[in-house]
């Protein structure tokens, strides 16, 4: 018998003697702690969970304090490569949201820059400016954006749009998006900043521009595959060596139950099509 038991502890899959740090982005936890605490409790699996940034997740995860980092990264940012794999996950987006009737179907993000931003172009005061005909041509352009502390796309669109660059001090900051999406409803002249579309029925988000000039709206896929140019990328990062051992809660952050829990916290979660093409790649060790 003294024999058996060790027998039996090689013969358990990995994963359920794992003891596992999940670390990373304090902006995710809410949509990811209920599904990671849900595997651990179905797989009687111990796992730590540190939501406390990407930038010390990512330091955990090089020192090897952490298994798994979930880190939001821009189109430039030094992701951890060579031994380590990188899974796209999710997405945050700077929304253009004008009022349901506005003419303004798409704009560019130089145009962006010269309503919102405070240097470095030629600012657009009106609607006309924009090339827009009829009564609204002559009516100012009335800029609000988002800003608080669960979000940080006012930040993704400084960055992207503005060069990290100042806003103008006639644009509106605004605490909460429903104000805001409220805001906006009630006065076609308005142009907003969000990180999610409320009252869609009353209001819209505008097509955007960027290095090129084809103007792409912010769908799903759009957004996954780079043509929406305003977006801030989050990714499941973790050692090569580690993904046979991680793959269960792996497929479990690929699931259908994070990707709602992401949509209802503002953020983009991929396309079904391709959550479906990574789990077949995950089963085949790809």
């Amino acid at each position: 018998m003294r024999y058996l038991i060790p027998l039996l502890v090689l013969l358990l899959p990995a994963w359920l003697m794992a003891q596992w740090t999940v670390v990373g982005s304090d902006l995710l936890a809410p949509a990811v702690k209920p599904v990671v605490e849900g595997f651990a409790e179905h797989s009687d699996t111990e796992i730590t969970m540190e939501f406390i940034g990407s930038v010390p997740g990512k330091e955990d995860l090089k020192v090897g304090e952490a298994d798994l980092a979930i880190l939001a990264a821009p189109k430039d940012a030094d992701l951890p490569s060579g031994n380590y794999k990188v899974l796209p996950i999710a997405y945050e987006v700077a929304y253009v949201v004008v009022e349901k009737l506005n003419p303004l179907t798409e704009v560019s993000m130089e145009q962006l820059a010269a309503i919102f931003g405070s240097s470095g172009v030629q600012k657009v005061e009106r609607w006309g400016e924009l090339n827009l005909q009829g009564p609204i041509a002559q009516r100012s352009i009335l800029p609000l954006a988002l800003d608080n502390d669960s979000t940080v796309v006012l930040e993704l669109f400084k960055y992207e749009v503005l060069q990290s660059g100042s806003l103008r001090a006639n644009v509106n900051r605004v605490k909460g998006n429903l104000q805001l999406m409220e805001m906006i409803a009630s006065d076609s002249g308005s142009i907003g900043i969000s990180n999610q579309v409320l009252l869609d029925d009353k209001v819209r988000a505008l097509a955007v521009s960027g290095s090129d000039e084809f103007a792409f709206g912010p769908t799903p896929e759009n957004v996954h595959y780079g043509e929406y140019p305003l977006r801030l990328s989050y990714y499941l990062v973790y050692p090569r060596e580690k993904q046979n051992e991680l793959k269960p809660l792996l497929k479990a952050l690929l699931g259908a139950d994070l990707a709602d829990r992401l949509d209802n916290e503002g953020f983009v979660p991929l396309p079904e099509n391709v959550r479906k093409r990574m789990l077949v790649e995950l089963d085949k060790g790809a």
